[in-house]
């Protein structure tokens, strides 16, 4: 098998510095109205590792923890969840940098039409592994 890009491996494995800021659109998140009531929250919600992130906020940090996990581990990648009511879904932002330079990106993923407390990405994420497994190139 052959793993990685031309440029997103050599980034990767390079790192400095690596963190990511999830803006939550809270209609969406059942479990953040069952914990918070009827507040109406807007703001930073948590500062800390994904490490903290992942154990705190499991339903909410799974983005962070891989991002971790291809990154420069728990504790060194850095997380801020932030409460956004008007977002127009969950938003991953994503910024790392080292010595090969630094990159930004931005994810706004739909929720499953079957299952609106996930991601739409969640279940094609599992049968790209499930392809991967067998596949000679994995892209």
């Amino acid at each position: 098998m052959i793993y990685g890009t031309a440029i997103g491996e050599p980034a990767a494995n390079y790192l400095n510095a690596a963190g990511i800021r999830v803006r939550l659109h809270l209609m969406e998140r059942a479990a953040y109205y069952a914990e918070y009531g009827d507040k109406k929250l807007r703001g930073v919600l948590y500062t800390g590792s994904a490490g903290e992130a992942a154990l705190l906020y499991p339903q909410n940090a799974n983005v962070a923890a891989a991002v971790a996990l291809a990154g420069l581990g728990f504790e060194a990648t850095q997380v801020e969840l932030v409460a956004d009511p008007g977002a127009a879904g969950n938003i991953h932002e994503i910024e790392a940098e080292g010595a090969a330079g630094r990159f930004a990106i931005a994810l706004q993923g739909k929720p499953s039409r079957t299952n609106p407390k996930t991601s739409a990405l969640a279940a094609l994420s599992v049968a790209r592994a499930l392809l991967n497994e067998q596949a000679r190139i994995v892209i």
